[in-house]
């Protein structure tokens, strides 16, 4: 499910707004399917030998990821050397603020700025596609 929502939002996305729309559709999928999204990432969960597609429904999200991130170097935004470390960047983010919103953490950080958690990822993403110099708009 999140891997075609991933998928989604890439195909509906340029290449210059398309990481930044990935992790939002991520955030929203975990807040969405909160139990879905634990059971893909956090081990103490599920027993993985006998429950490996939750594991491959985490890597299918990720293999997403990756290869957008290959797009990115093919448009010699960013180098090959640094792909990798874009993919992981771009995941930490996501994850981080999918499960700082799950575990309740963000609510009232938001709600201080005067947004609600949504909004919340969708500047924290957009700052930092601006520092990367990905999302130019």
């Amino acid at each position: 499910m999140l891997r075609n929502e991933l998928l989604a939002a890439r195909a509906a996305a340029d290449l210059a707004t398309a990481l930044s729309a990935m992790v939002n559709v991520y955030v929203r999928f975990a807040v969405a399917n909160p139990a879905y999204f634990r059971l893909m990432f956090r081990p103490e969960l599920v027993e993985s030998g006998k429950h490996t597609d939750d594991g491959e429904a985490g890597d299918a999200a990720f293999a997403v990821l990756e290869e957008t991130t290959a797009e990115v170097v093919q448009a010699e935004v960013i180098s090959a050397e640094d792909a990798q470390t874009l993919a992981l960047t771009y995941w930490s983010l996501a994850h981080g603020l999918a499960s700082l919103i799950l575990d309740g953490k963000l609510g009232e950080r938001a709600a201080h700025m005067g947004i609600d958690t949504p909004e919340l990822a969708d500047r924290v993403t957009h700052m930092l596609a601006t520092l990367a110099k990905i999302d130019r708009r």
